[in-house]
């Protein structure tokens, strides 16, 4: 006899169900505030995270001091070091190569490579926290979930987390709050 075929039942997009996510990684639409906070100003997010989940009272405005100091310094001494584009005999538009090596250019990539790990780190353990508070399983990697989450895509992370909590812990998402939620 023939086996019926499984049912599944619908659960409409944004709905708070237990075992899951709120919604999908790339829901990202769901809320433009959390989108453009995790886009734009990931070093925000990241402290807020970081207070709110791993319970590090007063730190919001450390680890995002912290980031976007590494961030911004590797954009600005980054541009110190490239030349300007130039316009060749021919017409034609054309970067200069530096003259020896910009050692700024080095260390600044360090510090850049830092920013990343700080974020893909604290974005990885903060996932784990919530995956493990709202008894989500892992999706698709097992055990490497939260660390391909945290380290390959932690702006999409940290949004999907955000919105998670909006909608579990009741409360509207700001990002001038060192939590992401508003006082009540």
């Amino acid at each position: 006899m023939p086996k019926p075929p499984a049912t599944s039942t619908a659960v409409p997009v944004g709905i708070a169900v237990p075992g899951q996510f709120r919604d999908g990684l790339f829901s990202c639409f769901n809320s433009p505030l959390i989108l453009a906070a995790g886009c734009c100003c990931p070093f925000v997010t990241t402290g807020q995270l970081y207070e709110r989940i791993l319970a590090k009272k007063g730190t919001c405005l450390l680890v995002a001091a912290v980031i976007a100091v590494l961030m911004i310094s590797t954009t600005v001494f980054d541009s110190q070091c490239s030349k300007p584009m130039e316009l060749d005999a021919y017409g034609t538009l054309t970067v200069p190569e530096p003259e020896g090596v910009c050692v700024y250019k080095q260390v600044f990539a360090l510090f850049s490579f830092a920013a990343f790990v700080i974020i893909g780190s604290i974005t990885c353990m903060v996932r784990e926290k919530v995956r493990a508070k709202y008894a989500i399983p892992p999706t698709c990697c097992g055990s490497l979930d939260d660390f391909c989450c945290g380290f390959f895509c932690p702006c999409l992370n940290q949004t999907q987390i955000l919105r998670h909590l909006e909608v579990f812990e009741e409360g509207q998402y700001s990002i001038t709050s060192p939590v992401g939620v508003e006082a009540v």
